[in-house]
């Protein structure tokens, strides 16, 4: 499902703005979409890939160590829950935005 349609015009050009730094900066590439001359896709290069891998690594290792000090429990109760968040969120916005 295309998410375009489904946002107000500011959010719409705050998007395309986004992907336009991220094209210039070799992260992302724009490709048509076969069968739809209006729509394109976007994709991430091999350096977008490696940005986004080691931008994950450093959520992570933060999210580790603010969650140190909980108890084991604790951790876990929020690993689940966002665990939740994160399912209900691919959930509601169908298979192509993930």
């Amino acid at each position: 499902m295309d998410p375009a349609p489904l946002l107000p015009e500011p959010q719409k050009a705050a998007l395309t703005g986004l992907i336009d730094r991220a094209e210039k900066r070799g992260l992302a590439q724009r490709s048509p979409v076969p069968g739809d001359r209006r729509a394109l896709q976007v994709t991430l290069t091999d350096e977008g890939h490696q940005a986004a891998t080691a931008f994950h690594a450093e959520v992570s290792a933060e999210l580790g160590h603010l969650t140190a000090p909980l108890a084991d429990g604790d951790r876990e109760h929020f690993r689940s829950t966002m665990a939740e968040i994160i399912t209900r969120c691919r959930a509601s916005s169908g298979p192509d935005r993930r």
